[in-house]
C-alpha cells in the first residue's frame, strides 16, 4: 500500500489496488482516505487509531468502539449472560476431560506435585467442612451397608 500524508489535515491518502487487479498493472489504483484519529461510537471521543482494536470487517480496519469501551461492553455482556457463559465453559471442560482423560490426569498430577502448598492451605482453611463431610459420608455409607445387610438376611430367611 502506497501512502502520502497531508500536513494540514487529520488523515493520510493511501493508494490500493482494487480487487482483481494485480500490482503490476499500470496506473490502476484506488485512493482511500485513512484517518489518523477516529470518533468512538461508545464514548463519542476522538482518539488515535492505536486506541482501537483491528477489525477486518471495517473499512478503516479498526473497530467502531475504542478499546476501553469495547472492554466495558464485553464485561457488561459477560455479567448479563454469566450463568450461560459459565454453563458453556463447564460443558466444554467436561467434554474435554472425558475425551482426554489420561492427558488430564497426567497434567493434574504434575500440577499437584508442583503445588503441594495449595492442598495444605486449602485443608487448613476448610478443615471443619472437610471433617464434617467425611463424617456424613461415613454415616450414610454405614447406613447403606446396614440396610443392604438386612436385605441379604431377609432374603436368606425367605429362601
Amino acid at each position: 500500500m502506497l501512502g502520502r500524508r497531508h500536513g494540514h489535515c487529520d488523515h493520510k491518502i493511501s493508494y490500493r489496488f482494487p480487487p482483481g487487479v494485480s500490482s503490476g498493472s499500470d496506473n490502476v489504483y484506488l485512493a482511500v482516505i485513512v484517518p489518523k484519529t477516529k470518533t468512538c461510537s461508545g464514548c463519542r471521543q476522538r482518539k488515535p487509531l492505536i486506541e482501537y482494536y483491528r477489525s477486518r470487517r471495517s473499512a478503516d480496519g479498526r473497530n467502531s468502539r475504542c478499546k476501553l469501551c469495547d472492554k466495558d461492553s464485553r464485561q457488561r455482556s459477560y455479567l448479563k449472560h454469566r450463568a450461560r457463559v459459565l454453563q458453556k465453559q463447564r460443558t466444554y471442560q467436561r467434554a474435554y476431560i472425558a475425551t482426554h482423560r489420561s492427558k488430564h490426569r497426567q497434567a493434574s498430577a504434575r500440577w499437584r506435585k508442583k503445588n503441594p502448598e495449595f492442598y495444605r492451605d486449602y485443608y487448613r482453611r476448610h478443615r471443619r467442612e472437610l471433617l464434617e463431610y467425611g463424617r456424613r459420608y461415613r454415616e450414610a455409607r454405614s447406613r447403606r451397608l446396614h440396610v443392604s445387610q438386612l436385605r441379604i438376611l431377609s432374603d436368606l430367611k425367605a429362601a
